[in-house]
């Protein structure tokens, strides 16, 4: 792929508000459950993380026309204030599980408008057929910094305070800014930023298109999908620390999380060898592999877990850039940021739920028999792709047209 500086410029941004990203993710779980020692508490700060993305399609029409490095500045600089805030009501032994349900979901909004912006801006500093390799060095990027940082959570925590680590994270955000300051592209849609004001009457406007693309077209199906999906992967991010706290260990946590991270990034590694493949078999044979994975791996000791755990991670990490490229694809660019959030919150909308259920039924059952529950899920989705004519005979990513999505 050719050099693209401003890719790179959104690329190594991203890096690092990933990094922050996750390590703010894996304290703010970790610290939850170790001041109350209760699960639900650790599933309402999971479903207070992920509900913020179920109300994104709210902010489609507004990144579809206003200037997207702005977005990413003022992203960063918000989170980067919140992040601090944290830091120094620990610093000051202010802390505690009631700020934590007021400045958690905050930032968890703020970081929101961040991942339409990028999909958005994407294809605007790409070409067409760079669209797959773009988004899976992206993928690979961000999975590789969760592999790290996840790997080595588990050590920081041990080694150092929870303040030193909070301040150190915010470190991150500032470059993050820096970095997404440099960015410098021109506009290849219609929308003139500058002069084309959003009113209200627009806005609406705007978004009921947005929904209409998505109703009469498959991308409906695709949110149906990734809702179960997303409902057992909220289930899974509330047992991994309650799992973890089995062993009192904080490098188990850091395994789990990094072993999913590997498998994420396995998988958008070699996304670009698949592209060719039909769409409809390389989703349903890939949700069945996830299923059998996690369906097994609670009946294995801890290492054989981390790894068939991590295995189970492969198929969605390879799924995300394949179908994220097809949308890009395919959908139109002008309609891209709200028809790309509508599908993002509706499919996460269920995570929530997910997170919290999964706090109340360790209280009843083994957090192994939730993990196999959670793979269940998996099962279902494969079944609906083979079920579902026209999923199951979508052509691949190359060929994919907007008739074969019935976009009008």
């Amino acid at each position: 792929m050719k050099i693209n500086t401003a890719f790179y410029y959104l690329l190594s941004g991203r890096v690092l508000a990933n990094i922050g990203d996750s390590l703010y993710y894996i304290l703010t779980m970790w610290l939850v459950y170790d001041i109350t020692q209760d699960a639900f508490y650790t599933g309402i700060i999971n479903a207070l993380i992920i509900t913020p993305k179920i109300i994104q399609f709210l902010y489609g029409p507004i990144i579809d026309r206003i200037n997207l490095k702005k977005v990413l500045l003022y992203n960063q600089s918000i989170q980067f204030v919140l992040i601090l805030l944290i830091a120094v009501s620990k610093y000051y032994d202010q802390l505690n599980i009631y700020l934590l349900f007021i400045v958690v979901p905050i930032a968890s909004l703020v970081s929101e408008f961040g991942y339409p912006a990028q999909t958005r801006l994407i294809p605007e500093v790409l070409d067409k057929d760079n669209l797959v390799k773009g988004n899976s060095m992206m993928a690979t990027a961000n999975q590789g910094v969760d592999v790290i940082f996840n790997s080595i959570s588990g050590i920081l925590i041990s080694f150092f305070s929870i303040t030193a680590l909070y301040f150190s994270n915010t470190l991150f955000f500032l470059f993050a800014f820096l970095l997404f300051s440099r960015i410098k592209y021109h506009s290849k849609t219609q929308i003139t930023v500058k002069n084309d004001k959003l009113t209200v009457k627009e806005y609406l406007k705007l978004m009921k298109e947005g929904f209409i693309l998505v109703r009469k077209s498959l991308i409906w199906v695709l949110i149906l999908g990734s809702a179960t999906v997303n409902f057992a992967i909220g289930l899974v991010y509330t047992l991994l620390p309650i799992y973890a706290h089995q062993y009192h260990n904080p490098k188990i946590y850091g395994y789990l999380l990094a072993s999913m991270s590997c498998g994420l990034i396995i998988g958008a590694i070699f996304s670009n060898y698949f592209k060719k493949y039909r769409l409809g078999p390389l989703c349903y044979t890939s949700f069945f592999a996830s299923f059998l994975l996690w369906c097994l791996a609670p009946f294995f000791n801890i290492y054989i877990f981390i790894m068939l755990f991590s295995l189970g991670w492969v198929s969605i990490g390879l799924l995300n850039v394949v179908l994220a490229s097809a949308s890009q694809q395919v959908i139109p660019r002008d309609k891209l940021a709200r028809v790309d959030s509508i599908k993002y919150s509706l499919g996460v909308i269920t995570m929530p739920l997910g997170g919290i259920i999964g706090g109340i039924i360790t209280k009843y059952i083994s957090v192994e028999f939730s993990f196999i529950l959670a793979s269940i899920f998996f099962l279902l989705i494969s079944f609906l792709w083979i079920l579902h004519k026209d999923l199951r005979t979508l052509p691949s990513q190359t060929n994919l047209t907007y008739t074969d999505m019935k976009i009008t």
